[in-house]
């Protein structure tokens, strides 16, 4: 509704079918349809396309720039995989089987690497349960043991990380 009546000259809405709750109604332009499997990311990045803004570079969300503090438990240079339990929506969160399984696809195809269970401290019962289930040493229980700044820095050593939503 406010978009409707802010008086800017062009309002640019995500295009009606990859749209939520009826939103494109309020505005006058769309960006191309995104298939719904496509990251959000190059969702975003055809905003700057409708406005013939170059987005062919490489997208830097940051991390870089900051120091890296990772927590004690922290595995050393072993390549690591994050793997996100929960969200900020118990209806997007996989069931525990699902992480269950997700952890022993993991373990066979990269038995090179540490598996972050990564969380805050709502998700430390699930993050033990899976460890207890999966007694593999390549797990690393990080749920509830991280700040925001190490949370970065795990999230920017990780070679891949895997979650439920966008949150992380």
């Amino acid at each position: 509704l406010f978009s409707r009546i802010a008086p800017s000259g062009r309002r640019i809405a995500f295009h009606p079918r990859n749209s939520k709750e009826l939103n494109w109604i309020f505005h006058k332009e769309f960006i191309q349809e995104v298939p719904a499997h496509v990251s959000k990311v190059l969702h975003y990045r055809k905003f700057l396309e409708k406005m013939d803004i170059d987005s062919s570079g490489e997208i830097e969300f940051g991390l870089n720039a900051l120091p890296i503090d990772l927590p004690e438990a922290m595995p050393g240079e072993a390549a690591c995989i994050g793997i996100v339990l929960g969200s900020s929506w118990p209806s997007k969160d996989f069931p525990a089987q699902g992480y269950r399984v997700l952890l022993e696809l993991l373990g066979d195809r990269c038995p090179e690497a540490q598996l972050l269970l990564l969380g805050d401290k709502s998700h430390v019962d699930l993050s033990q349960k899976l460890k207890a289930a999966l007694p593999s040493g390549k797990i690393v229980e990080l749920a509830g043991k991280t700040n925001l700044r190490q949370l970065l820095s795990v999230l920017r050593v990780c070679k891949v990380v895997v979650g439920p939503d966008s949150g992380p």
